[in-house]
């Protein structure tokens, strides 16, 4: 099987950083049309939160960043893209946009992102990034491919090598 099947909803627990309780959230795949709905909304709170006095510096370089993602991800939305997010309480907490290349071996994530509100610390869901990679390296190995890649981010090297990804030139690989 080298074809991505469209995959239902999946509901799995993690932490708030402030509460000990596990929080349900859903993992959904999403049309271009939603992505694009939340990534203009994402961008709307950015706005709003930068336009205030009390972000500190590195809040506002982490929000900048934020922007910049999604601005590209607005500019690259396709629909050979592989939309994904984390749905909690109606709310979505991050997203992941893949595609298969390097003649359908390979699954290349273009973005992963937090919510800017989770970043902000407003919502504090731990593990979105993770619980969506660990749901792309699930969904390339049920089709049969061989790896996973993704483009670089700055400062999350720890995380992609914590996934168990290896870094090379172009981003970060992991064998399937």
């Amino acid at each position: 099987m080298n074809s991505l099947e469209v995959v239902k909803s999946e509901s799995i627990f993690l932490q708030r950083r402030a509460v000990e309780s596990p929080v349900e959230v859903k993992i959904i795949p999403l049309s271009c049309e939603r992505m694009q709905s939340i990534l203009q909304d994402w961008r709307t709170y950015i706005k709003e939160k930068m336009a205030t006095k009390e972000l500190s510096p590195e809040m506002k370089t982490r929000l900048s960043v934020c922007n910049k993602v999604i601005v590209n991800s607005l500019l690259d939305l396709k629909s050979d893209k592989k939309l994904y997010a984390i749905e909690v309480d109606s709310k979505i907490e991050g997203i992941l946009i893949a595609t298969i290349q390097d003649k359908k071996s390979t699954f290349y994530v273009d973005t992963l992102a937090s919510s800017p509100r989770n970043l902000s610390g407003e919502t504090q869901i731990k593990g979105v990034g993770s619980a969506l990679i660990n749901r792309a390296i699930q969904e390339a190995k049920n089709s049969g491919l061989a790896f996973i890649k993704l483009r670089f981010f700055d400062g999350a090297e720890g995380f992609y090598k914590k996934m168990g990804m290896s870094q090379t030139e172009q981003g970060f690989v992991r064998n399937i």
